[in-house]
């Protein structure tokens, strides 16, 4: 779009339409990304946002295996204290938790989605649309990676996650 190239131009004249409308291709063309720079540089964000995805799995796989012997611990140490707790009230809501903070559908997601972006970027063509639509939803699973967050880690993976995707939706949508 052409900022001020036809403000308080008199359009019903043909030689100043054509000047108004070569100034606007002018500008179009200096503030234009290239589209071989712009396919490199989403192309290095896209890679960013697969590498953050692997780093989110390597904390929740790491983070699992201590949060479970804790877990263990403390309805345990529950159970000493008030023998009267109902067993299985206690297991039905470790497992309400347990399916509450699982990341794992977020994280296949996002890699699906980084898979359907990389296949965008090679097929080439008019994809503006659709890659603004998969940066919406890689920012859906980014939201929801920081709202299940159990550790620190994760959810700076998470907001990290989200600071990359925010950048690639901005050049997206100035592609023409």
């Amino acid at each position: 779009m052409c900022r001020g190239a036809l403000s308080g131009v008199d359009v019903t004249s043909p030689h100043v339409a054509k000047g108004a409308s070569v100034k606007c291709e002018r500008q179009s063309r200096q503030t234009r990304v290239p589209a071989k720079k712009q396919n490199r540089f989403t192309l290095s964000q896209v890679g960013s946002i697969a590498s953050l995805v692997e780093d989110a799995e390597k904390i929740v796989i790491e983070s699992q295996s201590g949060a479970a012997d804790r877990l263990r611990d403390n309805v345990a140490k529950l159970l000493d204290a008030k023998g009267d707790l109902d067993e299985g009230r206690i297991a039905m809501d470790l497992a309400l938790l347990a399916v509450r903070s699982d990341v794992s559908e977020e994280i296949d997601r996002m890699r699906a989605h980084v898979v359907s972006a990389r296949q965008l970027l090679e097929t080439g063509g008019v994809i503006g649309r659709r890659f603004d639509f998969l940066t919406q939803e890689l920012n859906r699973e980014a939201n929801t990676l920081c709202s299940k967050a159990s550790s620190s880690g994760l959810n700076a993976v998470g907001l990290e996650l989200k600071v990359v995707v925010d950048q690639l939706r901005e050049q997206v949508q100035n592609v023409e």
